[in-house]
């Protein structure tokens, strides 16, 4: 009789209060249904689906579909906080409704999720390119539409979301033009340390297919210390680093024959003089800038000739922009720092230089540092603030000669 008794209450339980108790008096409540269910078609014969997870205490998942007009049934189950699934070997140009429930040993969800209903039609074949080129803001991807299924492409390109199934429905796409075949995109605008999922597209009059899923997470910038000048973040000390961006030493170089004579990247204190590195930082020879290792800290990149030139037009052109880029007074400039009023937060400071042939100079009355754009096979582009002038100077300079660095966020 209290076996029968137990079975009745465990019953009542169930339908009424949606949970159920084992003999040793635990209660497991029946989860909560899914919501947000989406489906994706992704080829001819296959659908991926994504959904909400609203439950705490679910065994799984079921999912659900039925062909036309026909009556649901279960076609496959995950597991506890899986939420998507891919159903395959679907037939081509057919109408699929699918749903989700959730399930523990309680029982199944009140509810189901929201009902979506696709058709396979005739929609191109595509795959997602790998990711590559990887910034703090930034990363290239792409496609391969192998076939338009008998209908033109009309748009393709990659959306990407912080979460998992992106659809051209998300702002977050680009538009990289038309037809078969490979191509890349540039997924920018990122913000840092964050994972990312991106998928191919392509469009045709049938509908839009997507490829793979692929991920990435973003890199972290380095903190440094900047100011914004003009929609362009600047760093407002110089470079102070003795390794590349992967963590391989720069070698420093002292002896001013072997300064002279190198092809490869190198650096140098002012005067050799490590007491001045804590002020003025390191001295760079253009090798390192253009290393493809990377000079620069994460986040951030070496300014372009062209992005100088943005600067110095900002500040009402190069032939006064130097005094709003120096820093004012004769703490480290020699008088009279024609022009300096700091008035851009650049805080240039004159940390010298080291000549093609190995010699120092200047420390006090100029200020140097290199672009990344190269003029021809000897020199590169750098600039150059005076001790008796308010102009910026545009040098071309020996790839041997030692500048200081700035450096701008990606």
């Amino acid at each position: 009789m209290k076996q029968i008794l137990s079975a009745i209450i465990a019953i009542t339980s169930i339908l009424f209060y949606g949970c159920s108790t084992d003999n040793n008096g635990t209660t497991t409540v029946i989860p909560l249904a899914p919501t947000n269910l989406t489906a994706t078609v992704i080829s001819t014969t296959q659908v991926d689906l994504h959904w909400t997870d609203n439950s705490t205490n679910e065994s799984g998942y079921k999912v659900q579909r039925k062909t036309g007009g026909g009556n649901f049934a279960d076609v496959a189950s995950t597991g506890v906080d899986i939420t998507s699934h891919s159903d395959m070997n679907l037939t081509p140009n057919t109408t699929y409704t699918y749903r989700v429930y959730a399930y523990n040993s309680a029982g199944n969800s009140i509810q189901y999720s929201n009902e979506v209903t696709v058709t396979t039609n005739l929609i191109p074949i595509i795959t997602t390119s790998p990711i590559s080129d990887t910034t703090a803001v930034s990363a290239t991807c792409g496609g391969n539409i192998t076939s338009d299924a008998g209908s033109a492409v009309t748009a393709r390109g990659v959306c990407w979301s912080t979460t998992s199934g992106p659809t051209v429905a998300l702002s977050t796409k680009t538009t990289d033009g038309t037809g078969t075949g490979s191509f890349a995109s540039s997924i920018t605008g990122l913000n840092t340390n964050t994972t990312y999922y991106v998928r191919a597209y392509a469009t045709n009059a049938n509908g839009t297919s997507y490829g793979n899923e692929v991920s990435f997470t973003s890199f972290n910038v380095a903190n440094l210390p900047s100011v914004t000048i003009c929609n362009q973040i600047w760093t407002t000390k110089n470079l102070d680093v003795a390794t590349y961006r992967n963590g391989d030493p720069i070698p420093q170089v002292t002896d001013p024959t072997q300064w002279a004579n190198l092809t490869t990247g190198a650096w140098c204190y002012c005067n050799n003089d490590a007491a001045n590195g804590p002020i003025y930082g390191k001295l760079y020879n253009w090798y390192a800038v253009n290393d493809l290792r990377g000079l620069a800290p994460l986040g951030w990149h070496l300014p372009s000739d062209v992005e100088w030139t943005l600067l110095e037009t900002c500040l009402s052109g190069s032939s006064v922009a130097g005094g709003p880029m120096k820093e004012a007074g004769l703490t480290h400039w020699l008088s009279p720092n024609a022009g300096a009023t700091n008035s851009s937060g650049f805080a240039g400071i004159p940390g010298g230089l080291r000549d093609y042939n190995g010699t120092f100079g200047n420390i006090g009355a100029f200020g140097g540092w290199w672009s990344s754009t190269e003029n021809n096979a000897s020199g590169s582009w750098g600039r150059g603030l005076y001790y008796g002038s308010g102009d910026v100077g545009r040098l071309d300079n020996s790839k041997s000669i030692g500048f200081s660095v700035r450096c701008l966020r990606d």
